[in-house]
């Protein structure tokens, strides 16, 4: 859905290792992680356990203000009234347009410029709520790549390294055909001036790689096995062509 994969699949797959643990990432109780074109984990139902996670430096550090967004999907146009798509909750607080806590557009609410904002990776503009949290130094985990090993958080809860922040969505308010997609960022002060006019926002700083979001739903290939029908195809060929250079 986000992210084509090519003929670099297989060296990208590869370098893997070199790459750092993320400083944010999410991670699901009982997901599962999907990579191909998506790379996001998935949870097995409608309500699950959403872990924030935090590996601190100068960057995010474990005092900054943090937010989840938890946005509709697949994005929908705006529209008065809004489109019927239900509700859903984040640790018992329901998120619906009749509360007046969904929001239009790209998080955070509060920005005024496309900079300040959440990069769309094909979720943006949509409907989506936004739920502010600090994390607490008491609340230590693992350090992990959720990419190389989702769907079980709770049982690093307790190690080092890292810090989470536990929350429960409840998605099974939403009409039929709709899921929540969820990202996490840290929230910067900005201060922009135009015209001699100051303003202040509240804008997106470092937030989680898009290779390590989450989502409702259940687990899905979402490119269909496209990755795998070109991995596949580059074999053949190449046993093809050892085929015919032994003739």
């Amino acid at each position: 859905m986000k992210k084509l994969i090519g003929g670099l699949a297989v060296s990208a797959i590869m370098a893997l290792p070199a790459f750092a643990v993320p400083d944010l990432q999410l991670d699901v109780q009982g997901g599962t992680y999907v990579g191909g074109a998506d790379e996001t984990t998935y949870s097995s139902g409608s309500v699950f356990d959403l872990y924030a996670l935090l590996h601190p430096s100068n960057k995010t550090p474990l005092n900054g203000n943090y937010r989840i967004s938890i946005a509709i999907v697949p994005s929908l146009a705006q529209s008065t009234p809004a489109p019927a798509f239900g509700s859903f909750s984040v640790n018992g607080t329901t998120y619906s347009t009749a509360a007046g806590n969904i929001h239009f557009g790209t998080p955070t609410v509060e920005a005024s410029l496309n900079a300040d904002d959440l990069p769309s990776h094909g979720i943006f503009d949509t409907y989506y709520g936004e739920y502010a949290f600090n994390f607490n130094s008491t609340h230590t985990i693992s350090t992990y790549d959720v990419s190389l090993g989702a769907g079980d958080p709770a049982s690093h809860v307790g190690g080092t390294g890292s810090y989470y922040n536990l929350f429960n969505i409840d998605a099974s308010g939403l009409a039929a055909g709709y899921s929540v997609h969820m990202d996490l960022y840290e929230v910067e002060t900005v201060t922009h001036r135009h015209g001699g006019v100051t303003t202040t926002v509240q804008a997106v700083g470092t937030f989680a790689p898009f290779s390590h979001d989450a989502q409702s739903g259940g687990s899905r290939v979402p490119d269909g096995g496209a990755t795998l029908a070109l991995l596949g195809g580059g074999i053949l060929g190449i046993g093809a062509l050892r085929r015919r250079l032994s003739k």
